[in-house]
């Protein structure tokens, strides 16, 4: 019987829980790198509420690698850049935290001097010891495991350094379910890691359609379940080529030409349009891509509704 795999995701923003306030980046005091991560190090170990991990998160691709984990017998760890490299039965406390340089939580908005790198930040926070390759530490003792990346192409930049650590029989176990490529900065070994799944995992043929943001959770689900099912001692190429010939028989999806708008010209939209679809944001977004034919990432949506619905709040206050 073959040992089941090891899958790796990466944390969402969305939480079941809400965070504290000592447990928010923007609460931190700006310093060095080194003297950022020791306070946030220090806050998380006096942190009192805690929950498992897999209990933690949100989202639509969380939950997608998280039932692929339980369906398949893998173990899950998750990447989190507030927490490190954590296994979903770990009991950890909630926060808000996120590398993203928009956000009001972003940890790069706190850090003062060089310029932020996202890898030494991974790199300090790991607990209880310094660990900086805990991935790539996990990979070595999981020996004869198959051990998948579900992770979008910042995360895997996140834990690039980390990963490259990686080496001959180690890397070879490695197989990375992503969408595109990796960054120029990537080792071309681990480049050669990166599963051939591509936009045909949204056509019409695909048995696991989605949205661009659970692409990597939905690619893993689909390789451990159809590739690493039929070829469990299959070598890297052997289950690239696996992927590729399913490929071949899905279309690609047709995808509508849509418009681009201003963030001012989409929240003016999504008000006009309110009531028509109830006030809620899954309708909306449906009826901006579908009958306004605009283009609009997910995440950028859920920026300009939260943005239009507290300006029709403060509107029906002012009447």
């Amino acid at each position: 019987m073959a040992t089941a795999p090891t899958l790796i995701t990466a944390c969402t923003g969305r939480k079941r829980i809400r965070a504290t306030e000592t447990l928010r980046a923007a609460n931190l005091a700006s310093g060095t790198v080194d003297e950022v991560a020791a306070e946030w190090c220090r806050r998380l170990t006096q942190a009192k509420d805690r929950v498992e991990a897999r209990e933690l998160y949100a989202g639509r691709g969380f939950s997608q690698a998280l039932k692929s984990a339980e369906r398949t017998g893998a173990s899950l760890s998750i990447v989190s850049a507030g927490l490190g490299l954590i296994s979903s039965e770990q009991r950890v406390p909630s926060y808000d935290l996120t590398l993203a340089p928009s956000s009001d939580q972003s940890i790069a908005r706190r850090v003062t001097g060089r310029a932020f790198e996202p890898t030494d930040w991974w790199s300090l926070i790991q607990r209880p010891e310094r660990n900086e390759t805990p991935v790539a530490d996990r990979i070595r003792r999981e020996t004869g495991r198959i051990c998948v990346l579900a992770l979008s192409t910042p995360y895997l930049a996140l834990i690039a350094r980390d990963l490259d650590a990686l080496d001959g029989a180690d890397l070879g176990r490695v197989r990375i379910a992503t969408r595109g490529v990796l960054s120029a900065s990537a080792s071309s070994k681990l480049a050669a890691c990166v599963l051939p799944y591509d936009d045909r995992l949204d056509g019409p043929d695909s048995p696991i359609p989605g949205t661009r943001r659970d692409f990597a959770q939905r690619a893993a689900t689909h390789f451990l379940s159809e590739v690493i099912e039929q070829i469990p001692h299959g070598g890297l190429e052997e289950h690239k080529l696996s992927v590729a010939e399913r490929l071949e028989a899905w279309a690609f999806p047709n995808r509508p030409a849509r418009r681009r708008c201003s963030d001012e010209e989409i929240v003016r939209l999504i008000l006009d349009m309110w009531e028509e679809a109830s006030g809620t944001s899954a309708r909306m977004l449906k009826l901006l891509r579908d009958e306004r034919a605009i283009a609009c990432e997910q995440g950028r949506f859920a920026s300009l509704f939260k943005k239009a619905r507290t300006r029709r709040e403060k509107y029906a206050e002012a009447q």
